[in-house]
């Protein structure tokens, strides 16, 4: 997550790098982050800082939830095995659904396609994991008053399924001036964004030490 928004923070122009507040958040099978406030990588006394999958959004702190404990609660929800996990649970309230062919290897990517072409059970839950990430994105705002909050990974850079709804989401949720004020978009890196970050982490490093 971190070498991500090294590599978002990378491609925006100069002026921008060197002032602006990124967000990269990377919801694929799990979710990560990393965040660069003012050109710099914010890492954490563990260099953990980033880890917003560990977002507590239960009503129920004393819940034995095992799985979210064990992996993060905003995770274990709107990462892509707690979305076929949802999908999976409905499936007997949409005998029709085209998902219940799929069976036990049900997955979010199934999922993602078979909302474009029309199953409700899909919408359905690519509209709730839309809410999901939108919670978890305005937690972020309101924490950060970041300029720009970038979703990355295989579920993040389902833009135009998701973003219209995680923006309208997060606007209503988050601290109204840092709501109005903050870009949230996909990544335009897709995977090489880790990979980009990766390279000018090692570019800096060889040229402090010239």
């Amino acid at each position: 997550g971190q070498t991500a928004a090294l590599g978002e923070g990378w491609v925006l122009p100069s002026p921008e790098r060197e002032r602006e507040t990124l967000v990269s958040v990377i919801i694929g099978t799990g979710i990560g982050g990393g965040i660069i406030a003012e050109g710099r990588l914010l890492r954490g006394r563990n260099r953990l800082a980033g880890a917003s999958g560990w977002f507590a959004l239960t009503t129920d702190p004393s819940g034995s939830l095992e799985r979210a404990q064990g992996i993060g609660h905003w995770e274990s929800l709107a990462a892509g095995p707690g979305i076929a996990r949802r999908a999976r649970a409905l499936l007997n309230d949409y005998p029709g659904s085209t998902l219940a062919r799929i069976g036990e290897t049900l997955s979010a990517r199934d999922i993602f396609e078979a909302a474009r072409a029309g199953d409700r059970c899909a919408q359905r839950i690519v509209e709730e994991t839309a809410d999901l990430i939108g919670l978890g994105v305005s937690s972020i705002v309101s924490l950060l008053n970041p300029d720009r909050i970038v979703l990355g990974g295989s579920i993040g850079s389902q833009g135009a399924v998701l973003l219209p709804r995680v923006r309208e989401v997060a606007a209503r949720w988050a601290q109204p001036a840092s709501g109005a004020a903050v870009h949230i978009d996909s990544s335009r890196l897709g995977g090489d964004a880790g990979l980009l970050g990766a390279a000018y982490a090692a570019f800096s490093r060889l040229t402090q030490n010239v």
